[in-house]
């Protein structure tokens, strides 16, 4: 399950429909913010039980009727998700972001988040996906292990790379770099390297309406965790204040802070930031977190959202109030859970029950 709403109370959810012995994805409607879906319109030729994971797990609609369904495959509607087409001239897809009729697209050999030499590039459409041209993207961020695209406007955005190099006996070696652009993706510099100290084998970044840019990276999963690290920006990435976490000790072994803060191990997952002193986390085998002073302290929401097995994902906030996040993420008893208060409260809004 996934969702994209457009404000706090019109959006789409991405679901498994199963039917005798085929499993496929399907795209209902909401108008109330969450708490019931319209009837399921199945994508026709995805799957959500092959051997190698879901045809695509998230979802993203701009407000003209164009939505899209991805990563890895890449399915576009543009009828407010009653038809739906295969795009298969680019892929694998790792992020669709709309702004009007504005949408880039980045794809890249990464999408299993798995390899350890990428090479991406961003799609540019500028009538809602239904014509594509090719933005090669700089060295920077061409041979990589992930990279997170995040758009501020239809001309400007930036760009986070990394690479994680690991060697036997050695502490891992991570170069995590942040481009921007403002022409469309013509041009990109670099920013800066931002400090994800003893973690670079995932990133995100998210900015939030202020301005102010909150970082976090993960590294190499083990046995249920993952060393991560933060950072924030209050200058638009030229300079990082690092949080209290992935402090280097003798040997190459590092502690991972955000676990000594509340953090509680897991994976990393999804990062929302609402202003410069508040940010929201979730994850794999860990729970909904927040943070309310500037990601010096993190801790689990009231109510809890999350298990720590199953863990939470899909983060998604429409504005600084209406925010989603679903609890048993890729379960298919999974549920959704929603705020209309920038967070400070959270009630359960739909079930598969309901």
């Amino acid at each position: 399950m996934a969702v994209a709403f457009l404000d706090g109370d019109h959006g789409y959810g991405l679901f498994q429909e199963a039917a005798s012995a085929r499993c496929s994805l399907a795209v209902s409607r909401s108008d109330d913010g969450g708490s019931t879906f319209s009837s399921p319109v199945d994508i026709s030729g995805s799957s959500c039980a092959s051997a190698g994971g879901p045809s695509a797990t998230s979802i993203s609609f701009d407000d003209h009727g164009d939505g899209f369904v991805f990563d890895p495959d890449l399915f576009v509607t543009h009828d407010s998700g009653r038809t739906w087409r295969e795009v298969s001239s680019f892929g694998p897809v790792l992020s669709v972001v709309p702004l009007g009729s504005s949408v880039w697209a980045l794809h890249g050999s990464c999408a299993t988040r798995s390899a350890t030499v990428c090479s991406f590039g961003i799609e540019e459409s500028s009538d809602g996906g239904r014509t594509w041209s090719d933005h090669p993207l700089p060295g920077a961020g061409r041979a990589t292990s992930y990279a997170d695209l995040l758009r501020t406007s239809t001309t400007s955005a930036f760009l986070v790379a990394a690479s994680l190099t690991l060697q036997l006996g050695q502490a891992p070696k991570n170069i995590v770099t942040i481009l921007s652009t403002t022409d469309r993706g013509e041009h990109w510099r670099t920013v800066s390297s931002a400090p994800c100290v003893g973690a670079g084998f995932t990133v995100d970044l998210s900015r939030a309406p202020d301005g102010a840019l909150w970082l976090v990276c993960g590294g190499q999963p083990s046995a249920g965790n993952q060393l991560k690290s933060f950072a924030r920006s209050l200058d638009g990435g030229r300079t990082w204040v690092q949080g209290p976490c992935a402090v280097q000790l003798p040997v190459g072994t590092f502690v991972d802070c955000l676990v000594s803060h509340q953090m509680l191990g897991g994976y990393l997952g999804d990062l929302v930031a609402l202003s410069a002193t508040t940010a929201f986390i979730d994850g794999g085998r860990s729970f909904l977190q927040v943070s309310s002073d500037g990601g010096q302290t993190w801790s689990r929401t009231v109510p809890v959202i999350g298990d720590g097995s199953l863990g939470v994902g899909g983060l998604y906030f429409a504005d600084q109030q209406a925010g989603w996040v679903i609890d048993g993420v890729g379960n298919p008893d999974a549920t959704l859970w929603r705020t209309t208060d920038g967070g400070r409260s959270w009630v359960e809004a739909w079930s598969p029950a309901s």
